[in-house]
């Protein structure tokens, strides 16, 4: 059951992600419940805000990554996500776009404050939908917009990454370097050059000192993040090509994962 409720929360997700304008006539009774529900979480009342939700309530958010909590599991510990909230002065505002279903399905748009929105992203900015059943929340699903989610995703590639095509290095300023070996990452790196995110794409510009592309080639990737830890590049187009470059052909997939000390 659980589960059905997340894919139809994800394919109304989707679907709403389009402009929606509020249907006139008076604001149904079950937004009031959402209201009730964002103003627990503003006052940082975790028990307050556990009375709105039903016991077999689903939970989905996709922000950097697709993550879903459910009653059973809620019931027994808060989820390190939604227990944050509590506890790092959140903020959240919410202003009704749309209805369906007489009032059980509500479009919302949200945003939020606090200690866990990254530096300069503040306020997260996202589209919420709501199953309210009587006074309880049924499902909740919440999807960040799409440039914020770019700034997300430009802050956790930094780091150290590892995987079957070899190491990668991303840095702040925005450039990278790869390696085959994991010991000439620093040294003696086969690709090196600059890197952007838009629209939940990679680009990679190789710069000058490459060896195994040549100066300006381009490389596009589909980039998908599993958790904040682990993510999945799949190809789009790529004018580095093996051997004995970046890319074999449209749709091949770079599995990777972070490394740590």
């Amino acid at each position: 059951m659980a589960r059905s409720i997340v894919r139809q929360l994800m394919v109304m997700g989707a679907f709403v992600m389009g402009a929606f304008a509020l249907a006139d006539g008076p604001v149904p009774v079950q937004f009031q419940v959402v209201e009730r529900y964002a103003a627990t979480i503003s006052e940082g009342n975790e028990f307050a805000a556990r009375e709105f939700l039903a016991p077999s309530v689903v939970l989905a958010e996709y922000d950097l990554f697709w993550s879903a909590v459910d009653g059973p599991k809620l019931s027994v510990v808060m989820s390190d996500q939604v227990r944050r909230m509590f506890t790092s002065s959140v903020r959240l505002e919410v202003e009704l776009e749309a209805v369906a279903s007489d009032g059980a399905v509500l479009i919302t748009r949200e945003r939020m404050w606090g200690e866990l929105v990254p530096e300069g992203l503040a306020p997260l900015r996202s589209t919420g939908v709501y199953v309210v059943y009587g006074e309880r929340i049924v499902g909740m699903l919440r999807v960040l917009d799409a440039d914020q989610r770019d700034g997300l995703m430009q802050e956790a590639l930094v780091g150290r990454w590892t995987g079957t095509a070899g190491s990668l290095r991303l840095s702040p300023e925005g450039s990278y370097r790869h390696a085959y070996a994991f010991s000439h990452l620093d040294t003696a790196p086969d690709d090196s050059g600059s890197y952007a995110v838009e629209g939940g794409v990679l680009t990679l510009v190789s710069d000058e000192a490459t060896q195994i592309c040549s100066p300006g080639d381009v490389g596009t990737w589909s980039l998908v993040f599993t958790s904040f830890n682990a993510m999945s590049l799949v190809q789009i187009d790529e004018m580095c090509e093996y051997p004995p470059g970046r890319g074999m052909q449209p749709g091949h997939t770079i599995l990777l994962r972070r490394f740590t000390e």
